[in-house]
Parts: structure tokens; C-alpha cells; sequence
């Protein structure tokens, strides 16, 4: 049985933390125009996670130019 729990965000909203996931593989043509439009968004999301089932060097520039520029990132 599956519970599901639903509770109110009236008075909360200020507190909501949002992230983003990005399933990747080997395809740094994608995530580029993915980042690129999340950017542009006028509520970032306080998390990007970039998850690539590989090993690209395109990858890795990507993500290092996208690092570069998004605020707080680490």
C-alpha cells in the first residue's frame, strides 16, 4: 500500500527548496541547451545535479562552463 501525504505550503513557501536532475548520456549536444534554458528561468533552482552515465570530455566542458557561471556553485 502506498501512503500518500499531502500538507499545506500556505505561509511555507518561503522555506521551499527546488533542484534540478539531469540524466545525461554522453550527449553534451543536450545538456548545453537544457542548462542554458534553466538559466534563463526567473527562479533558479537552488540545486543542479548533472548526472552522466559515461565518461565525455565534451561532458566535462560543459559542466565546468556551466559551474563557472552559476551563482553559488561549488
Amino acid at each position: 500500500s502506498t501512503n500518500i501525504r499531502f500538507c499545506s505550503l500556505h505561509g511555507r513557501l518561503s522555506h521551499v527548496k527546488t533542484g534540478l536532475i539531469v540524466s545525461v548520456y554522453n550527449r553534451a549536444d543536450f545538456l548545453n541547451p537544457v542548462l542554458s534554458s534553466v538559466a534563463r528561468q526567473s527562479s533558479l533552482p537552488d540545486e543542479v545535479i548533472v548526472s552522466e552515465d559515461g565518461d565525455s570530455p565534451a561532458m566535462a566542458e560543459v559542466v565546468r562552463f556551466w559551474r563557472a557561471r552559476w551563482p553559488n556553485s561549488s
